[in-house]
């Protein structure tokens, strides 16, 4: 009965990628959102460079959003409607993309609290004060954005680790294959040679594999959603508690903003490789 309902529940996810992916109207606006994003971004420094920094902070925000938006697209698992539907707020789409998951995984997977409970995480940070997030000094906000990169080197190096353990724990498994092969008449040597094989190159593709390394990029995207989302306001209207004149190299957002936009580019860039790439190899194939 569970076989048949993960089966159901994975046969719809998969149709559903394949519905989107065939879906001309989401590449143009994925398309459109990276360009647009591109030119936030280089506003973001010519701004930065000039000293106008509310208003150079503010084009980190859209290019923050532009490029959420574009990521969120490109997983052929949000709508365009439910893109659109974001707004200025990016981290609901974040939301919405944990939530969606959610409900794939339960036909799939038998427990999802691990999922339920990064999504009550996502929720919460949604609701903590604006104000309290604008003012992050600058040593909070490179906190957050280091270890949200899975893309640094020590990160990698725990997936690597994490790899290696599973090999180190497959001793059980291979006395059980052993045993079963020579069963069977089977040459338990070369089947046993065959894991290694399957185990160094799982290893080889999580440390090299670009579409392993752009799913990595996904939680520095919601962290700089966090942490440049409330600036849409603040950094356009005098009537805030933070005004545009607030916004000097004393503000956390303002000396990361070099940091972030550098950081946002290599998504874009990850976008386009990845996934505009592939889109357009498939149309002309």
């Amino acid at each position: 009965m569970h076989d048949n309902t993960a089966a159901r529940a994975i046969d719809r996810f998969l149709a559903d990628l394949e519905l989107a992916r065939k879906d001309d109207d989401r590449f143009d606006l994925t398309v459109g959102y990276i360009s647009s994003a591109k030119d936030d971004c280089k506003a973001t420094m010519l701004l930065f460079d000039a000293g106008l920094f509310a208003l150079s902070t503010y084009h980190l925000q859209q290019a923050t959003e532009k490029t959420t938006k574009a990521y969120l697209l490109s997983t052929n698992i949000i709508s365009i409607k439910e893109a659109r539907d974001i707004n200025h707020n990016s981290l609901n789409g974040h939301i919405l993309l944990a939530q969606k998951m959610i409900n794939y995984s339960k036909g799939m997977i038998r427990n999802v609290s691990l999922l339920m409970n990064s999504n009550s995480k996502l929720e919460l940070l949604k609701k903590i004060n604006k104000e309290e997030v604008a003012r992050l000094p600058y040593s909070d906000i490179a906190k957050l954005v280091d270890s949200s990169d899975l893309t640094l080197p020590k990160h990698r190096k725990l997936i690597s680790d994490a790899i290696e353990n599973i090999k180190d724990r497959e001793s059980e498994g291979r006395k059980t294959i052993r045993t079963v092969a020579v069963q069977k008449g089977l040459d338990e040597d070369k089947i046993e040679d065959e894991i290694d094989n399957q185990l160094d190159q799982l290893r080889s593709d999580v440390m090299n594999n670009a579409s392993i390394k752009y799913s990595t990029l996904l939680p520095f995207l919601y962290i700089a959603s966090a942490v440049t989302y409330p600036h849409q306001g603040y950094t356009r209207y005098p009537d805030g508690n933070i005004r545009p004149r607030d916004y000097t190299m004393n503000m956390g957002i303002v000396e990361a903003t070099p940091d972030l936009c550098g950081r946002i580019m290599k998504v874009i860039e990850c976008i386009e490789n990845e996934y505009l790439s592939d889109i357009e190899s498939s149309n002309t194939s």
